[in-house]
């Protein structure tokens, strides 16, 4: 379903392990795996799922938020696309993260149709 726009996000940011679209009940609906990496994307899933959930109790706009966590050999991202999902990226440390949201803007519009 989300096949060409993770090949799409991962030419123009080759530093993308993992991206993947989940809901916020914690359940995967696509990811792609582009390179090894050690997390466990199952239970990272639901704890980010917990999260955002979280945001949600705040009232904050959380279709509007993002989460970054940098770490030694990887870089995650979580971007809210709609009330009901996210999307996880697992990258090299290396990314531009303004680059990697310059193209996920690109391609929210054909996010939102398959959601």
């Amino acid at each position: 379903m989300f096949e060409q726009v993770f090949k799409k996000l991962h030419e123009t940011n080759p530093e993308i392990r993992c991206i993947g679209v989940w809901g916020k009940d914690g359940l995967e609906l696509e990811r792609m795996v582009f390179a090894d990496f050690a997390l466990d994307l199952d239970l990272l899933g639901a704890q980010i799922a917990d999260i955002v959930n979280k945001f949600d109790g705040l009232k904050l706009d959380a279709q509007h938020c993002s989460i970054r966590m940098d770490q030694d050999n990887y870089y995650l991202a979580v971007f809210s696309l709609t009330r009901d999902y996210f999307m996880v990226v697992v990258a090299d440390p290396t990314i531009i993260p303004g680059r990697l949201q310059f193209y996920l803007d690109m391609q929210r519009a054909p996010i939102h149709r398959m959601l």
